[in-house]
């Protein structure tokens, strides 16, 4: 969890990705607050046979995990 403030500091999200995670954002905030381990289950996912997720133009989808797969690679590219 983090505060909005942290959010804000880190340049928020990119919101403009639906079906894929903004590992950017994770990142930042990782480097500026870190991370803590919490052992119990905070969230569960699901996917429904009319759900968003399911009713997705496929397309879209492969764009979102090409973009956020070409940034993780640049990054591990820029860390080594």
């Amino acid at each position: 969890m983090f505060s909005v403030g942290d959010w804000a500091t880190v340049g928020g999200f990119d919101e403009s990705l639906m079906y894929s995670v903004d590992w950017s954002f994770s990142l930042r905030i990782h480097a500026a607050i870190g991370w803590t381990r919490i052992d119990e289950v905070l969230a569960i996912a699901a996917e429904y046979p009319d759900g968003h997720t399911q009713r997705a133009d496929f397309r879209r989808k492969c764009l979102d995990n090409a973009m956020v797969s070409r940034w993780a690679r640049k990054h591990e590219r820029d860390a080594a």
